[in-house]
């Protein structure tokens, strides 16, 4: 029991949410094994039957139908509890596979075929509203800081496992057959949100923040704010860049391997190294990336990586270079981009914190909700151009994706520099909402202790509450000059937090302090805390 208990704790989780926590990690890893299933067998059957230069069509639709399918889901949502419509949809997503299975094997195949990409792009949109609603809603801010480093690595685990296990299933059943198997997680998964639904209804039932309010105000700066302009520009640029990275990825892959069940054994391998190592980067790597080197740096990895690859391919493909060597470098730069995302993502997630409350998440919302299919539509309309007008080949998209990437390293240079001007605008005004949801970062912590400096008192000890909760090993070291702020109740704050904390290091500076101290009520803060943390200390 004790070891049981140890291992809980190494894993985020306090007494009381192991079943809770258990089943979620449990539907996730069915919801999202169901998810990778759909994506192999769709873009395997998809290229075993057309090139992929028809794949910028599906673009276009994905971006049509999946902002459709979220608008009606989102509205749905409105009238339906928030179990029911999940529930809903995977039920309805049951018979859908159902359906794609009997109608591939015994109509004409073409036209369903080619919906094959457009629909897992439409199931995949729906997948991510229903796993982060229902997360959003069984656990709270605190919990949330614990166990979503958890919780969301069941999508790395889902990934890995299937895209080993794949080529098995596609030897001994074929790659139509992936659909049935598909539905056997589904209904575990769809098992499991039952009984979650039923166990934990009072958590479920609370009501979301009514947010409409907040949405309909006017703050009449949201498209005039060059720093969201610049976010707003570098996300449609990055949504350009990675559907080329994946449209020139396809095209390698359909021409080395033109059998289906080859393609589907090869994506599935391809997603499962793809899942080992994001799973790495989410646990091991990303975290400290953003803390060793900042965000300005960590904002170029992607782009300034995708751009040596873009380079390469493009020189090899314009002097006749080896065929292989192209599909291998179209592969690394697609694992890139993907095994990059959770560092990208975090990043973003950064980026948003100067932003006041209100135009955070009105910002968040356009990105995700608008920006996001409007830039799938955008790929797809540009390499249709480029493709089908133009008569581009993958050589020559390669050196179009160059200047893409170009303007994604420029903007995110531009935000890396605009960034540490935000934070300390949002410090001055304190409008970083809620201390728990920040991550830190190089830069931030730079612009933390510059704001130590200020001469307004309020300044300083909200920048020392946000240093304490994002960063609590900074303040040792940023204490003892603060005992000299000429502000008493700067000094008095210092006091408490050394006490609070039981810094005793602190003592012989507030020892050198007091002789000269002028406020008599910090004097006396000073001779009190100087005793508990000599006793202390003895």
């Amino acid at each position: 029991m004790a070891r049981q208990h140890r291992l809980l704790s190494l894993l985020g989780i306090e007494r009381g949410e192991g079943q809770l926590v258990l089943l979620v990690f449990g539907f996730a890893v069915l919801h999202f094994i169901t998810n990778t299933l759909i994506r192999t067998a769709s873009y395997a059957l998809f290229l075993s039957r057309f090139d992929a230069q028809t794949l910028p069509y599906t673009y276009i639709g994905v971006s049509v139908f999946a902002t459709l399918a979220s608008s009606v889901y989102l509205k749905l949502s409105s009238r339906f509890s928030l179990t029911g419509m999940p529930i809903g949809v995977l039920c309805l997503k049951l018979l859908t596979f159902a359906g794609y299975r009997i109608g591939l094997d015994f109509a004409e195949p073409g036209w369903l075929t080619f919906t094959l990409p457009i629909y897992f792009g439409v199931v995949n949109t729906l997948d991510i509203i229903i796993f982060w609603n229902l997360l959003g809603r069984l656990f709270n801010l605190q919990q949330g800081k614990r166990l979503f480093g958890l919780l969301t690595s069941a999508e790395h685990i889902a990934t890995i496992a299937v895209g080993f296990l794949t080529p098995l299933l596609v030897g001994l059943a074929g790659t139509l057959n992936l659909f049935l198997v598909a539905a056997a997680a589904l209904g575990g998964s769809l098992s499991l949100l039952i009984v979650i639904a039923r166990r934990y209804r009072q958590l479920l039932s609370v009501p979301a923040e009514d947010s409409a309010g907040e949405a309909q105000a006017r703050e009449g700066g949201l498209l005039r704010n060059r720093y969201i302009l610049l976010i707003f520009a570098m996300f449609t640029v990055f949504i350009l860049g990675i559907y080329f990275v994946d449209n020139i990825f396809y095209a390698q892959v359909e021409a080395r391997y033109p059998d289906e069940n080859q393609l589907a054994s090869f994506i599935s391998v391809f997603f499962g190294v793809v899942g080992v190592v994001s799973l790495v980067m989410q646990l091991f790597v990303s975290g400290r990336l953003l803390s060793r080197f900042g965000l300005r740096a960590v904002l170029l990895i992607t782009p300034v990586a995708l751009s040596a690859c873009a380079v390469l391919f493009a020189l090899l493909g314009t002097f006749s270079g080896p065929a292989a060597a192209l599909f291998w470098i179209a592969v690394t730069a697609s694992l890139l981009r993907l095994v990059l995302d959770a560092t990208d993502s975090a990043a973003v997630n950064l980026l948003y914190q100067p932003l006041p409350p209100l135009q955070r998440t009105r910002a968040q919302t356009i990105v995700d909700g608008i920006l996001y299919p409007v830039g799938i539509g955008l790929a797809g309309g540009t390499l249709l151009l480029l493709t089908n007008g133009l008569g581009l080949d993958v050589v020559q998209l390669a050196y179009v994706l160059i200047f893409i990437l170009a303007a994604w390293t420029a903007l995110a240079v531009l935000l890396g520099r605009e960034y540490p001007r935000r934070l300390r605008e949002a410090l001055s005004r304190r409008s970083l909402g809620s201390v728990a949801e920040l991550r830190p970062d190089r830069s931030s912590i730079a612009v933390l202790r510059q704001s130590l400096d200020s001469p307004q008192p309020g300044a300083v000890i909200y920048a020392l509450d946000v240093l304490e909760a994002v960063a609590p090993e900074e303040l040792p070291g940023s204490l003892p000059a603060l005992l000299e702020h000429r502000a008493p109740e700067v000094r008095l704050d210092v006091l408490r937090r050394a006490e609070q904390l039981g810094l005793a290091e602190l003592v012989p500076a507030i020892s050198r302090r007091v002789r000269f101290e002028g406020s008599s009520e910090v004097r006396g803060a000073s001779l009190r805390v100087q005793a508990a943390l000599g006793d202390a200390a003895a």
